[in-house]
């Protein structure tokens, strides 16, 4: 026997690789070299308990857009701070993996925006970075 339900969902904006190089002030190349948390809490109506402000360090091996001012940035993100933990219709965190020394690293393609202090920060904004970065074997990459 089937019941009915409510369901509740929110919408997601479905980012091309154009709308993405388009809206970004830097497209790059990069692997992730270390991760630390910072004291962001920038997330409009959302609980600041859930989650924690990070900055990864990315070394940049490509640049596709804009001109970044040497061979490494820092990207300001959040991730949560309970490990497998995701509230029903929260934000889409991206958390990056460092790959121990000599194991082959992780690339990813990055799609950025240029923050006031000079780092940046996911084109998607905060609540859906994991929309602004894609692994290179990411198929969604190359549509």
């Amino acid at each position: 026997m089937l019941g009915q339900s409510s369901l509740q969902a929110r919408t997601v904006r479905n980012w091309s690789i154009d709308e993405l190089t388009q809206a970004a002030d830097l497209v790059v190349v990069v692997d992730p070299i270390k991760n630390e948390d910072n004291s962001e809490k920038d997330i409009p109506n959302y609980d600041p308990r859930w989650f924690q402000g990070v900055s990864t360090t990315f070394q940049i091996k490509g640049c596709f857009k804009g001109t970044p001012n040497k061979g490494e940035i820092v990207v300001k993100h959040f991730k949560y701070k309970e490990k497998d933990i995701s509230p029903p219709n929260g934000p889409d965190f991206i958390f990056f993996v460092i790959s121990p020394l000599g194991q082959p690293a992780q690339h990813w393609v990055a799609f950025l925006k240029k923050a006031p202090d000079g780092s940046y920060v996911p084109v998607t904004d905060q609540y859906d970075a994991i929309l602004s970065f894609k692994e290179l074997h990411d198929p969604s990459f190359y549509r």
